[in-house]
């Protein structure tokens, strides 16, 4: 319907409001599913954007609940580019009570704003705050790994670059070498779930 461009988000909400009970809407702005959800009279439901991936998280941490039978104390390492998969992770685990680590080359991790609320969050539920590091050797720390692809929703920096930022930051037979460890993969899209238990 062209978002934001051909048509503005406030007439979409509202028509589309008369027509449904609710709307899952996967956008590349963020802000567009915000003003869907400003003006809709429905529930507007975030499938992804470039700064949340929650939809995704909700179904990780269904999968982690089944696999360890609680979310609490639970330490999930996220390796790689802090993106909007990361955002959201981060944002549950401290609702959940998971002990989250963001494992990121340096200059990557999650932003600010979303490090801000986590902490707000964390406060709020008695969980654990989030943990930022660079350091490749937490991952022996964890009891959950994951991992997500290298160029993240509209990055355009050359392959090269980026190869050389996150050649570490991988799970594979180097990072994980000896680790006394059962890897569990549960695939979804794009995304790669490492359950780690020792």
């Amino acid at each position: 319907v062209g978002l934001g461009l051909r048509e503005e988000a406030e007439d979409i909400a509202k028509v589309v409001s008369r027509y449904l009970s609710a709307m899952v809407v996967r956008a590349h702005e963020h802000k567009h599913v915000v003003d869907l959800a400003k003006h809709a009279t429905i529930p507007i439901i975030n499938a992804l954007t470039d700064s949340e991936h929650p939809c995704q998280i909700l179904a990780d941490l269904l999968s982690i609940k089944e696999k360890f039978g609680k979310l609490e104390k639970i330490k999930l390492g996220y390796v790689g580019d802090g993106n909007n998969v990361t955002n959201s992770l981060m944002l549950a685990s401290a609702i959940c009570g998971l002990e989250f680590y963001a494992i990121t080359p340096p200059g990557h991790e999650p932003a600010k704003s979303y490090i801000d609320r986590s902490c707000e969050l964390a406060k709020q539920y008695s969980s654990p705050a989030p943990t930022m590091t660079n350091s490749i050797e937490e991952i022996g720390k964890m009891d959950i790994l994951y991992t997500d692809v290298w160029v993240s929703m509209g990055d355009d920096t050359p392959k090269e670059k980026i190869q050389n930022i996150f050649q570490p930051y991988q799970l594979n037979a180097k990072t994980l070498k000896n680790k006394n460890i059962l890897l569990i993969a549960i695939f979804s899209y794009v995304m790669v779930l490492l359950l780690i238990i020792f």
